[in-house]
């Protein structure tokens, strides 16, 4: 009594040697078209180092006030984080007698803050009210990344002959270039 093979045995036999085959095809290919490649049975210990960096993002408003016309501009807060951003942009939103504007722009990393530099009223009707804004480095820990650095202005009221005045409705403000009209 004996035991009788299936034909699956040999198949499966057939296509492990042709496998070991294809195997030793393939390692003899890679010396013959890579022969620069070193290729050794020799053991050999590589030590390799990583160094981990830790950065702490900060999200400080910081503030600073205007070198233009008394109270004109102010900035109420200025702060910077990760991100990125094509081109500038600015908006603004009435309030009271005032205007906010919000200003943003890329920055080469987000450790800036926004100072105004100069702010400039031109009497005409309605008035344009020009303000430039520089970027100016802040104390904080850094994170090594594009910034985009985004900044309130407070900018009014306006100083009329009689006094305090609400800025009017079409008056433009640019910052840095770009403008805002004012509206409802």
């Amino acid at each position: 009594m004996g035991v009788k093979a299936s034909p699956g045995w040999w198949f499966g036999l057939l296509a492990m040697v042709l496998a070991i085959a294809a195997l030793g095809v393939s390692v003899t290919s890679l010396y013959l078209v890579a022969p620069q490649w070193k290729i050794s049975t020799a053991t050999s210990t590589t030590t390799s180092t990583m160094t981990v960096t830790a950065t702490l993002t900060t999200s400080v408003w910081s503030r600073s006030t205007a070198t233009g016309p008394a109270s004109l501009v102010s900035v109420l807060g200025s702060r910077g984080t990760c991100g990125v951003l094509e081109t500038p942009e600015i908006s603004c939103v009435r309030a009271d007698d005032y205007v906010l504007v919000i200003y943003r722009q890329q920055a080469s990393v987000p450790c800036y803050r926004h100072v105004v530099t100069r702010s400039v009223v031109l009497e005409r009707w309605p008035p344009i009210i020009d303000i430039s804004l520089n970027l100016e480095r802040t104390s904080d820990i850094c994170v090594e990344c594009l910034g985009v650095i985004e900044s309130v202005l407070r900018v009014g009221p306006l100083q009329g002959s009689d006094g305090a005045m609400t800025i009017p409705n079409g008056t433009d403000i640019v910052v840095n270039g770009l403008r805002v009209i004012v509206s409802e």
